[in-house]
């Protein structure tokens, strides 16, 4: 009788299913490119602006990105990812390499370059701060809410950098963190735009309260406490979207860095702020028993009214 012996059938090498589905998930994700490298060539003035105004655009619309993950719109989050990236490399061609190596302190050169990469961010800011008081000009704090509302996506968009070069891809929860972040965050740094365009608009009534060097010397104080506690706490807010495994003297030196770098742009722009003031308001000078509603009305005219309605004015 002949033996019957079981021959082994070979198996399919298939995959399993939760094999496939990482799969999928890994070809789906869009990997944080990598930063580029400066490569600017222009002298410190052009080469700051010029990379400030694009990573300004990169924060914005990292931003963006932050909202439609947040709502799960994953293929319009990749669009603002890859438009942040694009935004990212335009900023190496204007970034100084040697510039950004020394860091701020580390020459006149470099302390100017890192002031003038700070002046797209902070311009808009006190522009929007000036539009919210003028359109609401009755309601408490319109310049604050104003500015910290331009500078909003440029802050969610930092906290979504902090944690891709740090920790890895976005997820929907980060996200909402990123952006919850970064409500506080705007609202620190909004306070010195707004305290500064506020002052614009009420020149004559500083002026009496602050004469010469010395008023630019109490304001240059002022604003650099101001902006360096806001540039510490916002970098301690944006670490929380960082490395979590960072040591405490890491957190620390970041957190002093950030406030000393903050303070030296408060006092710059206090004491221009001032300067401004001080150029296009010759009525600073006068004591306050001195001006009355008619001097006011006639140091405003040449800023506010036309050429036309000027002249018809004075003709009357």
């Amino acid at each position: 009788m002949a033996k019957i012996v079981d021959v082994p059938q070979a198996q399919p090498d298939l995959p399993s299913l939760q094999d496939y589905l990482n799969s999928q998930r890994a070809a789906a994700a869009t990997p944080a490119p990598a930063t580029p490298q400066p490569s600017g060539t222009g002298n410190w003035l052009s080469a700051g602006l010029g990379a400030g105004f694009m990573q300004a655009g990169a924060a914005a619309s990292r931003g963006a990105q932050a909202l439609m993950t947040a709502i799960g719109q994953e293929g319009a989050a990749s669009g603002w990812q890859q438009e942040a990236a694009s935004l990212d490399t335009k900023a190496a061609t204007y970034q100084r390499p040697d510039l950004e190596d020394a860091g701020m302190f580390g020459s006149v050169p470099g302390f100017a370059y890192n002031i003038a990469k700070g002046l797209p961010m902070m311009g808009g800011a006190m522009i929007g701060g000036a539009l919210a008081a003028a359109a609401a000009p009755d309601v408490a704090g319109a310049g604050l809410i104003g500015g910290a509302a331009t500078l909003l996506p440029g802050a969610v968009g930092e906290n979504i950098k902090r944690h891709e070069d740090e920790v890895g891809d976005l997820t929907q929860g980060q996200a909402i963190k990123a952006i919850g972040l970064g409500v506080p965050e705007a609202a620190l740094q909004g306070v010195m735009p707004a305290k500064i365009t506020g002052s614009l608009g009420h020149s004559v009534v500083a002026a009496t309260l602050k004469q010469g060097l010395k008023g630019a010397a109490k304001e240059a104080g002022v604003e650099a406490l101001t902006q360096a506690g806001a540039a510490g706490a916002t970098d301690f807010l944006t670490g929380l979207m960082g490395d979590p495994n960072r040591t405490m003297g890491q957190r620390a030196q970041s957190f002093v860095d950030a406030a000393l770098q903050g303070g030296a742009q408060g006092a710059l722009f206090g004491a221009g702020a001032y300067g401004v003031r001080a150029a296009l308001h010759p009525l600073m000078k006068a004591p306050p028993a001195q001006v009355g509603n008619a001097d006011l009305v006639q140091a405003t005219d040449p800023v506010v009214m036309s050429p036309a309605e000027l002249a018809a004015r004075q003709a009357a």
